[in-house]
C-alpha cells in the first residue's frame, strides 16, 4: 500500500508499507527529530517577537506549546538512541 499526504507547507511525506532498511529508518528519524526541534525553535522565536509587541497572552499560549513540542522531540530523541544502539 502507497500513501501520501502534504502538509499545509507544501511538501509531501511517502507512507509506503513495505520494509526499508534500518539505517534508512534511523536517517529519517534522524531528521525528523531536526526538522521538529528547528521549528520549536522557530516557535521560541516567535513567541519572543509577540512578548515585544506586548501580546503577552499569545505569547504565553505559544510558550506552553513549546514546552509540549519540546516534551515530544525529548520522546523522538529517546526513541532514535534506542533504534541507533
Amino acid at each position: 500500500m502507497h500513501l501520501e499526504h502534504e502538509h499545509d507547507y507544501g511538501h509531501t511525506h511517502d507512507h509506503s508499507h513495505t520494509a526499508a532498511p534500518r539505517d534508512e529508518l534511523i536517517a529519517l528519524m534522524r531528521y525528523m527529530v531536526g526538522h521538529n526541534v528547528s521549528h520549536t525553535n522557530e516557535l521560541k522565536e516567535l513567541a519572543h517577537k509577540l512578548a515585544h509587541t506586548g501580546d503577552s497572552e499569545a505569547c504565553a499560549q505559544i510558550l506552553d506549546a513549546v514546552q509540549d513540542y519540546e516534551t515530544g522531540n525529548q520522546k523522538l530523541a529517546a526513541s532514535l538512541d534506542q533504534l541507533q544502539k
